[in-house]
């Protein structure tokens, strides 16, 4: 069978090494289909073999024939043009990076930008902000007001000190809070029939406020619920039992934050707290939630430890109990 075309052991090689090195995709196949048709491979074969039109294989062989390597390398234009400009990308990517945003918000802000409507799908913004090392994800809250890094740090230091001094027996530590328990589960993503949602119904008046005290020595749990909304005189009562029932003769520190119902405490209260049972109050920095321990151990017994069923008024005070009563027992954390 004679060859449609006829390749010279140098031409066979430099086609070898386009078809298998040439960075454009288009132009390998070129290389490869004219070595197909060299090997005695018919027009229409070397079409299927390769998957494309008999026409595009003509067009290869009478450009090499005509120009040799250089008209094979003609045409390539690196695809279709892309929708979205380099310019619209980086504005896409600036509005991104200044605030979280969906697609059609992005999308509409590069439309003020460039005064014209956007090119393209949202898919393709998609596209090529996960080029840029975007992804899309829940936002995370954030206060306005910022801590003191330097306060902050201090009291960290002392409170790793504490711990420690907690842990040698060489005093009682215990991180104080309140946190407020709903009768409904604080699901916020479940799985559900399609086009069928579950239905969550709130129930607003069915709720308690708990306070509570983690003794991080003994690694155990004081709490008290309360149906009411809980205020100043109630810390105050609690914070007294922690005070009458502190081991004698060794000092008992309360690491609380800056809620306001945890301040303004009358001085005589304070003083008689360390002259009686040498209990002293210490007061985290503003928006230091991760170094008040308590914190953690009311996320687990939300989202965690407690069951995933709706509370009802008639079972909401013995659900607390047996979540929070169980604590050292049946639920547990280390911290390390």
């Amino acid at each position: 069978m004679k060859c449609i075309v006829e390749l010279s052991e140098a031409e066979k090689k430099t086609l070898q090494k386009l078809s298998r090195k040439h960075p454009h995709a288009d132009f390998r196949t070129r290389g490869l289909g004219l070595l197909l048709l060299d090997s005695g491979s018919r027009v229409h074969e070397t079409a299927l073999e390769l998957e494309v039109s008999d026409k595009s294989v003509y067009n290869w062989m009478h450009a090499w024939r005509d120009r040799g390597l250089c008209g094979l390398l003609v045409g390539h234009k690196g695809g279709r043009p892309r929708a979205l400009s380099e310019a619209m990308i980086a504005t896409a990517i600036e509005v991104a990076s200044a605030e979280s945003m969906t697609l059609k918000q992005i999308a509409q802000r590069v439309e003020e930008a460039h005064g014209v409507p956007f090119p393209c799908r949202l898919e393709t913004l998609s596209v090529a902000l996960k080029r840029a090392k975007f992804s899309y994800k829940r936002g995370r809250y954030s206060l306005k007001k910022k801590r003191n890094p330097d306060e902050f740090t201090v009291k960290a230091a002392t409170l790793v000190k504490l711990e420690q001094a907690a842990r040698d027996k060489a005093c009682e530590l215990f991180y104080f809070d309140q946190s407020g328990f709903s009768a409904s589960p604080p699901v916020q993503r479940g799985w559900s029939p399609i086009g069928e949602p579950h239905r969550v119904f709130p129930q607003p008046h069915c709720k308690r406020s708990v306070l509570g005290a983690l003794d991080f020595g003994a690694n155990l749990l004081i709490h008290h619920a309360s149906k009411t909304t809980i205020k100043r005189p109630d810390v105050v009562q609690f914070l007294d039992q922690i005070a009458r029932e502190s081991t004698p003769g060794l000092t008992t520190v309360v690491v609380l934050d800056n809620a306001s119902i945890h301040h303004n405490i009358d001085q005589e209260t304070i003083d008689r707290w360390f002259l009686e049972h040498r209990m002293a109050l210490f007061y985290l920095p503003s928006y230091s939630p991760e170094l008040n321990r308590i914190e953690i151990l009311w996320k687990h017994a939300k989202h965690h430890w407690r069951r995933f069923v709706t509370w009802t008024k008639e079972i909401i005070d013995a659900e607390i109990e047996n979540l929070l009563g169980g604590y050292g027992t049946k639920f547990e954390i280390r911290f390390s």
